[in-house]
């Protein structure tokens, strides 16, 4: 799980081995040579470069470093950074299906945020949360458009081990609804008439959003 910076020592046509220190010489192989930033075949024997430890031994005693696993590494570590300084992520979506959507966060590493975590403006059509029958099947298709978009969120859970990341669109969206709601608050008074949107129907009444204050 350490990532390190190691010596190259050898270039091979299928593998690399790299020295970082260990009682062994590392070997980088396969996939794990796969790199966003360079092609692993240009470096040379003494260059520099940043590895991941997979395993300190393998069943042989083998080393076995990832310079793929590094910028994942790199990212995860980003993500916690975001989560605990609760930072806008930007996300795309690449797959919809009943619950929400699926996207990825960069470096290949996936997301989900669920419908009820998406603005109600991406879901329901004019923004008005509905209640009867066929309304699932048309969150579905509205769902399904947004693929490819990108969409700015916070994260509200973040599990490695798990690969379980869930986001959230609201809490980007509502933190500019508060922003919105303090700025109207501050020049009306009780009495005042505002122009408001419809903002959800329900069985028992209509909600109705006036320049940041819902009621």
């Amino acid at each position: 799980g350490d990532i390190v910076e190691g010596d190259v020592v050898d270039v091979r046509d299928s593998y690399l081995v790299v020295d970082i220190g260990h009682k062994s010489e590392g070997i980088i192989a396969g996939r794990e040579l796969k790199s966003d930033s360079f092609n692993w075949k240009d470096l040379k024997v003494g260059d520099k470069v940043l590895v991941y430890v997979v395993k300190p031994e393998d069943e042989k005693g083998q080393l076995i470093l990832s310079i793929r696993r590094t910028q994942q590494a790199s990212a995860w570590l980003a993500l916690e950074n975001a989560k605990k300084n609760n930072e806008v992520v930007e996300a795309v979506v690449v797959e919809s299906n009943n619950g929400g959507l699926i996207v990825e966060i960069g470096k290949g590493i996936r997301g989900f945020i669920p419908t009820s975590q998406l603005d109600a403006t991406r879901v329901y059509a004019n923004g008005v949360r509905q209640v009867g029958r066929d309304i699932s099947s048309k969150v579905q298709k509205r769902l399904n458009s947004l693929i490819g978009e990108k969409i700015k969120t916070r994260i509200i859970e973040l599990d490695r081990e798990k690969n379980r990341i869930i986001l959230s669109e609201k809490m980007v969206t509502q933190a500019r609804d508060i922003e919105k709601r303090t700025e109207t608050l501050k020049k009306v008074k009780e009495g005042d008439v505002l122009e408001g949107t419809i903002s959800g129907i329900t069985p028992f009444g209509v909600f109705v959003n006036a320049q940041g204050l819902e009621g």
